[in-house]
C-alpha cells in the first residue's frame, strides 16, 4: 500500500518541532532541608506526601501559607540562537520564543533578572511570557517562582 500524501515528515518540521519545546521540570532548583540548593524534583518532600505527583514528574510542596522559591539559569539553546542569528526570531522572523508555565498554588511570582513579570493565583493558573530578544543572542536570564 503506498504511503499516504504528505505523512512523512520533511526534515524542516522535524527540526521545527525539535526547537519547539524545551522541558524546564529538572532544571528547576530550590531549598533543600539540609539548607542547600538542590534539583527541586529530587525534594524530598514530593516523594513522602504526594508520591503520585512525584510520578507524574511535577515540583510540589507543602500547602498552608508557605512561600516556595524554585529558581533557573535559562540560557538560548544553541540551534535557538541560530534562529536568532538568522534573524527568523520576531521581530524580525516569524518565531516567538515564550515561557510557558503551569501550576496550582495560591499565588505565583516570575521574575526574570529581579523584575517581576507576571503573577498569577489559583484563578489565574498559567502564563506564557515572551522571552526577550536579549536571550535569543545568548543572554542568560535568571529566573524565579
Amino acid at each position: 500500500m503506498p504511503e499516504a500524501p504528505g505523512a512523512a515528515q520533511t526534515p524542516r518540521i522535524e527540526t521545527f518541532q525539535s526547537r519547539s519545546r524545551w522541558d524546564l521540570q529538572p532544571l528547576w532548583a530550590c531549598e533543600q532541608p539540609d539548607g542547600s540548593f538542590g534539583q527541586a524534583l529530587g525534594h524530598p518532600w514530593g516523594p513522602r506526601h504526594r508520591p503520585d505527583w512525584q510520578a507524574r514528574g511535577l515540583i510540589s510542596w507543602p500547602r498552608g501559607g508557605q512561600w516556595h522559591r524554585l529558581q533557573l539559569e535559562l540560557p538560548c539553546p544553541e540551534p535557538w540562537q541560530t534562529l536568532a542569528a538568522e534573524g527568523r526570531l520576531l521581530p524580525a522572523g516569524g518565531v516567538v520564543a515564550r515561557l510557558t508555565l503551569r501550576w496550582w498554588a495560591d499565588q505565583v511570582e516570575l521574575w526574570v533578572d529581579g523584575a517581576r513579570v507576571h503573577e498569577g493565583d489559583l484563578f489565574d493558573t498559567s502564563c506564557r511570557w515572551r522571552l526577550p530578544e536579549s536571550w535569543g543572542q545568548g543572554q542568560v536570564l535568571q529566573l524565579e517562582l
